[in-house]
């Protein structure tokens, strides 16, 4: 798939993880890094969203105020995710933080200020979001395993007046950050199924996977 514009801040964040910064001449391309993200993207489609209500109380009346809601898959593509009500229309956020899952409605609380009642109940439950999330440290595992490969093909030892030159420095270095981001990379669940025994139900292993609220229903 050719390069995203939506993609930039995620191949930012996966570019400080290896040290390649886009600096006129990075070990990859956006394309390289792109590709990698999409490996590990997952398409969320109709997740219910959790609601954190604030309790304000400005005229001596506490109030429900619906404002903030939270994913619970982080790094999200930007200006890709469609927020919908419970009738699914579209909902449209006045903040939103892609890389923790967040989105804001109907106002934006100041740090230290509550909303004024005015502003209940502001946008209520439930809501669901669609939309294409990315495991940046799978990409990053990926990425430094390419590098590893290359240096591989091209790093040698040797001597030379009396010095000895290590190589050995850089594939301990790329070693110890691909171990680090593997132990962060997201957890994916497979299905075992025995035929050794007769089940009440058949599974189908090719049905498609649905990641959110409609998708955990399915059987």
């Amino acid at each position: 798939m050719p390069f995203r514009q939506t993609m930039v801040p995620l191949v930012g964040e996966v570019r400080d993880l290896i040290g390649d910064p886009d600096n006129g001449s990075p070990q990859f391309n956006n394309q390289q890094v792109q590709n990698a993200l999409d490996e590990s993207r997952s398409d969320v489609r109709y997740e219910l969203l959790v609601a954190a209500p604030t309790i304000t109380n400005t005229a001596n009346q506490a109030f429900f105020v619906w404002i903030d809601y939270y994913s619970r898959f982080q790094y999200w593509e930007i200006d890709a995710a469609v927020v919908q009500w419970g009738d699914y229309t579209q909902r449209s956020p006045v903040a939103t933080e892609f890389i923790n899952g967040h989105w804001q409605f109907n106002y934006i609380i100041a740090p230290g200020q509550l909303p004024p009642n005015a502003d209940a109940p502001a946008q209520i439950p439930p809501l669901y979001v669609t939309g294409r999330t990315f495991d940046i440290y799978a990409a990053a595992v990926k990425l430094l395993k390419m590098l590893k490969a290359k240096y591989a093909l091209t790093t040698f030892n040797f001597s030379a007046n009396g010095q000895n030159f290590q190589a050995g420095t850089i594939f301990q270095t790329l070693g110890g950050l691909i171990a680090d981001y593997s132990r962060k990379i997201i957890p994916t669940q497979i299905a075992l199924v025995r035929d050794d025994i007769d089940l009440p139900y058949e599974i189908d292993l090719d049905q498609p996977v649905l990641y959110g609220a409609l998708g955990d229903r399915l059987p």
